[in-house]
């Protein structure tokens, strides 16, 4: 299974996207994330059915960077490693880091949480 099918598996049935949500995530149209979709379901099936082995493979993908949230004036800050000290656009102290924030779906920013879905993933 490829990336990209895997990537529209976890977020249709995983995730519960519609498939408009879906597709502006992975940045293609509708029709394309069905065609992904509809590989990635065969594939699962034929390896649940038959028993083999599901090996996800192949295409490129980009790590997601740590997350903080400036509490004094809401700036969003990415970095390469989890330690942030400053916010860099107004010196605030007050950060909130967004890891478990996004990995438990709280309401800790107020903007990755709507409705029991991640908005910024």
């Amino acid at each position: 299974m490829l990336l990209d099918e895997y990537e529209a598996i976890r977020l249709l049935d995983h995730e519960n996207f519609t498939q408009e949500e879906a597709a502006a995530a992975m940045d293609i149209s509708r029709p394309t994330l069905t065609r992904i979709y509809n590989r990635a379901r065969r594939k699962f099936a034929t390896a649940l059915v038959e028993g083999g082995i599901l090996l996800i493979e192949g295409g490129d993908i980009r790590l997601k960077q740590h997350e903080w949230l400036c509490e004094d004036c809401g700036a969003f800050t990415e970095t390469a490693t989890a330690h942030v000290f400053h916010c860099p656009v107004c010196a605030s102290p007050h950060l909130i880091s967004l890891d478990d924030c996004y990995q438990n779906q709280c309401p800790k920013c107020k903007k990755c949480y709507q409705g029991g879905r991640n908005a910024r993933i």
